[in-house]
C-alpha cells in the first residue's frame, strides 16, 4: 500500500504542505481524492484476499480512509428526568 505521505517526501514537500495544496488547489484536491479512493480500494481487495492480517486492515481502514467501525449499543432500563425536570419547574416558578 502507498502511503501520500510518502509521495509527498519524495517530491521535498511535508504532508502540511500537502494538505494545503488540496485546500488551496482544486486540481490537485481531485487528484488527491482520486489517489485516496485508490488506496482504500487496494486495502479493502488485499484484505479480502487475506493479504494482510485482519487487525492491521482494521486499523489502518479506521485510520487513513473514511471508513469507521460501527458499534451498535442495546439499551436496556428507563431513562429518569424526573428530578432534573423537577428542580428546573422549581427554578422558574421561583422568578
Amino acid at each position: 500500500m502507498r502511503f501520500l505521505t510518502a509521495w509527498a517526501r519524495s517530491i521535498g514537500i511535508t504532508r502540511k504542505t500537502m494538505l494545503n495544496w488540496v485546500e488551496k488547489h482544486p486540481e490537485f484536491l481531485r487528484a488527491y481524492t482520486h489517489a485516496k479512493e485508490l488506496q482504500k480500494e487496494h486495502l479493502i481487495t488485499c484484505g479480502l484476499f487475506g493479504l494482510y492480517n485482519p487487525k492491521f486492515a482494521q486499523f489502518t481502514a479506521t485510520n487513513i480512509t473514511d471508513m469507521k467501525d460501527k458499534q451498535e449499543v442495546a439499551h436496556s432500563g428507563g431513562v429518569s428526568l424526573g428530578v432534573a425536570y423537577h428542580e428546573a419547574k422549581t427554578d422558574e416558578s421561583n422568578k
